[in-house]
């Protein structure tokens, strides 16, 4: 692998939300990595922060010191936010997009395709994305749907699987997001797969893939 990231989102009645974000770096990346950070001046390392911020949300604000681990292996990097009006709040619903998650399938463009394609090689990467809902909000209405996309000539060779879970303990709703990349080498497919991997492409970035839609449980009324 790559890397993996991992955020968690943690919802308040208002929208807003405390957001942590911890960056898990293996191999090659390491290096760079542990460079970086081993010689960053401290108004750089405050701007490099700043820009990990911006890239997150524009009224995102710092509620933690930036972390940087670099003599460990893996190497990491982790930071913690608020970001006002996160989530939309709408009567007894809360509706939440968290930012696209790592696709590794090619965007392709065009309606027809009349020569073969390719499908560039990748590493491995993962992300895991783990929302908390405030408390009483535990009716879902609208979830991403998992999926997994294979090589068309070879549906052992998986490239992209996401799934989703849910889970309810005293009164809070967790749902979890979570994708893998496998790593692949360049492929080469023949026109009449194109349709297939430019859909591919289109659901793995739509906002369906990314939207959660809970409800607040209505109480019931006390039995006379």
């Amino acid at each position: 692998e790559f890397g993996e990231e991992r955020s968690e989102y943690v919802l308040r009645e208002n929208g807003g939300v405390d957001l942590t974000v911890e960056n898990v770096l293996y191999g090659a990346g390491v290096g760079a990595f542990r460079k970086t950070y081993s010689e960053i001046l401290p108004e750089d390392r405050s701007r490099r922060y700043q820009t990990l911020l911006g890239q997150v949300a524009q009224a995102a604000s710092a509620t933690s010191d930036l972390e940087t681990d670099v003599e460990s292996y893996p190497a990491t990097q982790k930071f913690s936010c608020y970001i006002p009006d996160f989530a939309t709040v709408q009567g007894d619903a809360m509706t939440i997009q968290v930012p696209p998650l790592v696709t590794s399938v090619p965007s392709l463009v065009g309606r027809a395709r009349r020569t073969p394609f390719a499908v560039a090689a990748v590493d491995g990467e993962a992300e895991t994305v783990t929302v908390k809902f405030p408390e009483g909000y535990t009716e879902i209405e609208c979830l991403p749907k998992p999926f997994v996309f294979a090589n068309p000539l070879n549906p052992s060779e998986v490239w992209l699987e996401s799934k989703v879970s849910t889970s309810v303990s005293d009164g809070l709703l967790t749902v979890v997001l979570s994708r893998k990349v496998r790593k692949r080498a360049d492929s080469r497919f023949d026109r009449s797969f194109y349709e297939l991997v430019k859909d591919w492409a289109r659901l793995a970035s739509s906002r369906a893939s990314r939207t959660i839609v809970v409800r607040r449980a209505r109480q019931q009324e006390p039995a006379e």
